[in-house]
């Protein structure tokens, strides 16, 4: 089992319980260029920080890792993968689904600006069983968090549909009736509020990013 994390922040305490984890995060920002290149610092056969870990590293940083033959920088959380954290810096998250199918931001330490990217993502979640764990930090600096046993999404045919446990917790809406399970990436131009949230209760299309879950 390895292991994937997700660190934010929100506008409002409010939002924790309407648009689970594609908003905000508070770590530095240092880059506002979602078009950087990532520069790997040394070439790795690990497939995400878990595996270092297994090697005996359990430190807490940026480190690269191999995925769909390319060596990309992460943060690794000890033996967690981020895949995506959010500043409250000027890095523009409102970008199209093809632009989400790519790194966005790079890794740093502390962590700033990133995205994983989904066809990094799909590879990442899919070589293996994942936890997922989601962490957001609202504007009262409370900290709410979610842990999800499962966790994987689909590949470009699926439009990276979502699939985890339906698990209870801090972050479900599944109490309104509401599940995002099988369904597919969405950015504010995709996303189908039909069997979902409405777009007015959705934080991540009201301030421009891609939502997950």
């Amino acid at each position: 089992m390895a292991f994937i994390v997700i660190r934010l922040a929100l506008f409002a305490a409010l939002l924790i319980y309407n648009c689970g984890m594609a908003l905000e995060s508070d770590f530095t920002d240092v880059s506002s260029d979602p078009n950087a290149p990532d520069k790997a610092v040394a070439a790795t056969t690990y497939r995400d920080c878990e595996e270092y870990c297994a090697s005996g590293d359990t430190s807490t940083g940026v480190k690269p890792i191999l995925i769909n033959g390319n060596v990309v920088n992460v943060f690794c959380y000890g033996c967690w993968t981020a895949i995506q954290s959010r500043t409250f810096g000027s890095m523009d998250f409102n970008l199209t689904f093809d632009q989400y199918r790519n790194v966005i931001g790079r890794a740093t330490s502390p962590p700033s600006d990133f995205y994983l990217g989904n066809d990094n993502i799909y590879t990442l979640t899919n070589q293996k069983n994942m936890q997922l764990w989601v962490e957001i930090k609202d504007c009262d600096s409370v900290v709410t968090s979610e842990t999800y046993t499962s966790f994987r999404i689909g590949n470009l045919s699926e439009k990276f549909s979502l699939h985890t446990d339906n698990v209870g917790g801090a972050l479900n809406y599944k109490v309104l009736g509401i599940s995002d399970n099988g369904r597919p990436f969405a950015t504010a131009a995709t996303y189908d509020p039909n069997g979902g949230l409405p777009v007015s209760h959705c934080p991540a299309l009201l301030y421009g990013y891609g939502k997950i879950h």
